[in-house]
Parts: C-alpha cells; structure tokens; sequence
C-alpha cells in the first residue's frame, strides 16, 4: 500500500499521494521527532512555565487579574492536572 498523507481542515481534508508530497511531509516529520522534547524534557518544560506564570501573578497580580478576566479563569479543573502541578512545584 503506498503512503498516504492526510491534512484536515475545518471545513474540508485532503488525502495526497503523490511521492513528491509524501515525501516533503516524511522529510518534515522526521525533522520534528529529532527536535521534539523527550516525555522528561516536556514535563520539565511545562513545570518550568507553570512556574513562570505563578512568580509573574505573585509580583503581577494585576496581570493575573487580566488573565483571568481574559479567559473566565486561570484554573485548571482536571484532577490529574492539580496533582502534575502540587507534585511538580
């Protein structure tokens, strides 16, 4: 069988087959896997923002204010979530 790159879009998705497409997405995907984090490297990535945004809202609460004004909230509502972050700081 040979490969297939699908693309959605919102209203529309395209299945291309053509080797010199395939192959530009091949080429892009294997790019992004050697510079893509490892598991590790990602938590320690998203730990080290959470604690960016907590040290800019203590000396920023104004900041804070806006955020969450911004987006209804600046909470996150997923257990797993509250034990990642508890766990982490």
């Amino acid at each position: 069988m040979p490969d297939v790159v699908y693309t959605g879009h919102l209203t529309s998705a395209l299945y291309l087959d053509k080797r010199e497409n395939v192959g530009r997405y091949t080429e892009v995907i294997i790019y992004l896997s050697t510079k893509a984090l490892t598991s590790a490297e990602s938590r320690r990535f998203l730990v080290e923002i959470i604690q960016a945004i907590l040290v800019i809202s203590c000396y920023h609460p104004r900041w804070l204010a806006r955020q969450i004004a911004g987006h209804g909230k600046l909470a996150f509502t997923d257990p797993q979530t509250h034990k990642f972050i508890k766990d982490s700081l």
